[in-house]
Parts: structure tokens; C-alpha cells; sequence
């Protein structure tokens, strides 16, 4: 629907579609690069180098400071608090619900996660190497 007052223009993401991945099989896809990936490598960096009970904190300050370059607007906050509520205080970073929270804070650089694209253990993305293994009988 068109709104007047607040005009927009939706484009799909073709860097990210299926059509510019070569070699694509069950178990690995060759794409264009994603920049949201480099993003949750900047994060699991932040967490791993962070004590335990400060993970959140060191979350929060690692969006702030390097992908927004700004404080996370009270609205995400709130989500990425319900979130961490959810999971016993953590973020699981390659799960569904902050996959979500990743395009809502950068729907530039973050594609719009598909539900179908996490089906492994708590929601998260399965492990690749485990699958493999599963699906080959090894």
C-alpha cells in the first residue's frame, strides 16, 4: 500500500539471491560476499574477548560503537533485551530472533532472515559440519 505522506520504494536484494551463488550443493553455497556475516564475526569477537558475566554489555557496546556508530534506539534495545530474557540472559547470535534484530538495526547490510533457514538445535542455523556428517554417514 502507498502512503502520501511518507512515499517508499521496496527493492529486493539480488546480491543475495540464489541466482549469483555458483557451485551451490546441500552442503556449501560460493555467493556474493554478505556484509551482515562480517558483522557477527565483529560480534562473536566482542563476546569471546569479554568476561562472562559482561557479555550482554559487551554486546550492546560492540553494535553501538562499531555497526550503528550510535546508541541502539530504545525500541531495538528493548528487543534485544527480550531477547537475552528469552535465552537466560544470552544472545544467541546465529539464532532467528536476533537474525530479525540484525535487519531491523542495519536492513541495508542484513537481509530479512526466512524462518526456513533455521531449523537447527534452539532455532539457530545448523552446523554445517555436523549435518554433513549426519547426511554422509560418517
Amino acid at each position: 500500500e502507498s502512503n502520501a505522506q511518507d512515499p517508499q520504494v521496496i527493492l529486493p536484494n539480488y546480491m543475495l539471491a540464489a541466482s549469483n551463488c555458483d557451485g551451490t550443493t546441500s552442503f556449501y553455497d560460493l555467493c556474493c560476499p554478505n556484509q551482515c556475516e562480517g558483522h557477527k564475526s565483529h560480534l562473536e569477537r566482542a563476546l569471546a574477548a569479554a568476561p562472562a558475566g559482561q557479555r550482554f554489555a559487551a554486546l550492546k557496546t560492540a553494535v553501538e560503537q562499531k555497526l550503528l556508530g550510535k546508541a541502539v534506539p530504545d525500541d531495538l534495545s528493548k528487543e534485544l533485551d527480550a531477547i537475552a530474557k528469552d535465552n537466560n540472559g544470552d544472545i544467541p547470535l546465529h539464532g532467528l530472533d536476533f537474525a530479525r534484530w540484525l535487519h531491523d538495526a542495519m536492513p541495508r547490510d542484513c537481509p530479512r532472515p526466512a524462518a526456513d533457514d533455521f531449523h537447527g538445535e534452539g532455532g539457530a542455523v545448523p552446523d554445517a559440519g555436523t549435518e554433513y556428517q549426519a547426511t554422509a554417514k560418517v
